[in-house]
């Protein structure tokens, strides 16, 4: 397993996660820091039982990393309850749960997730599972997941979208993982899956990164650089609004659900504060009004 952390980060700290994450996940970890190649600190699994109770006799795990383990399963498990409990409602998965669909199809449950995956398919790594983790209202993952998988024996990238965390929305540290997935591609030319259900850039946290050169304008520059190059997959689970709606224009393949998925540029609220139409959200870029209709 392959874990990046910010440029900010110790020797310690880079240890004490490597540590934690391999006993908790009895999988071999490398850390590495900011955006170097090599890994800072590696370690094994030493075959003990996942967050173990500290003991006295100086064996650890150490309070740090019983903390850290706690932290690991509150970023898996997502944003808030509430909104985990209405996705089934809205007919949705909760995306790792969906992310284990694709990729480790024997372990599709929540209780037996892996990071690393076994069989032929598996996540190979994950890229800033720490983001924003420890913002005043803590985002895990900043909403985004992305990282690299094996899938029926071919290595893709992947993002996905979790809409338990401000419906999806991107923002500052999502948008880094998200260029990060791409300029991989770009540099592996294999394939990237883009696996998307987001309300478009977070309205509060739009300042710094929305159009600056290293921002969300990059998106549309590194998809027109992947087009013709390296196999661009979509496929929308829910709304796609505002700039998310690009990445499945760009998109070789985008695959829509009916009376679930929509791409428009503005939300139908927006449309209705605009010009005072009352519309929903299918007919406003539903599936049948994109497969159907051309202007």
């Amino acid at each position: 397993m392959k874990v990046r952390i910010g440029d900010g980060a110790t020797e310690e700290e880079a240890s004490a996660i490597a540590t934690a994450m391999a006993r908790r996940f009895k999988d071999d970890v490398e850390v590495y820091v900011g955006d170097g190649d090599e890994p800072a600190v590696s370690r094994a699994p030493t075959g003990q039982a996942a967050a173990p109770l500290p003991g006295d006799d100086g064996l650890g795990p150490t309070d740090r990393e019983l903390q850290l383990w706690k932290e690991i399963e509150d970023i898996l498990g997502g944003g808030p309850e509430k909104y985990k409990e209405r996705l089934p409602e809205q007919g949705k998965r909760f995306v790792r749960d969906r992310i284990d669909l694709w990729f480790n199809a024997e372990q599709s449950s929540a209780s037996s997730r892996t990071e690393s995956g076994d069989g032929d398919d598996g996540i190979l790594f994950e890229d800033g599972k720490f983001a924003e983790f420890d913002a005043d209202d803590q985002l895990p993952a900043d909403g985004l997941i992305t990282g690299a998988a094996d899938f029926e024996g071919r290595k893709v990238h992947f993002m996905a979208n979790d809409f338990t965390v401000k419906a999806g929305s991107m923002a500052e540290k999502g948008v880094e993982k998200f260029l990060r997935m791409q300029q991989r591609a770009l540099k592996t030319g294999r394939p990237v899956l883009y696996l998307m259900d987001s309300s478009g850039g977070r309205i509060d946290q739009q300042t710094g990164f929305f159009a600056n050169r290293e921002g969300i304008g990059k998106y549309y520059y590194n998809h027109s650089m992947l087009s013709g190059a390296v196999p661009q997959i979509c496929v929308l689970y829910g709304p796609c609004i505002a700039g998310a709606a690009y990445t499945p224009v760009f998109a070789d393949f985008t695959i829509m659900v009916r009376e679930m998925s929509a791409m428009a540029i503005a939300s139908p609220r927006m449309v209705e504060m605009v010009t005072g139409e009352e519309i929903d959200m299918q007919d406003l870029g539903g599936p049948d009004v994109h497969n159907t209709r051309r202007n």
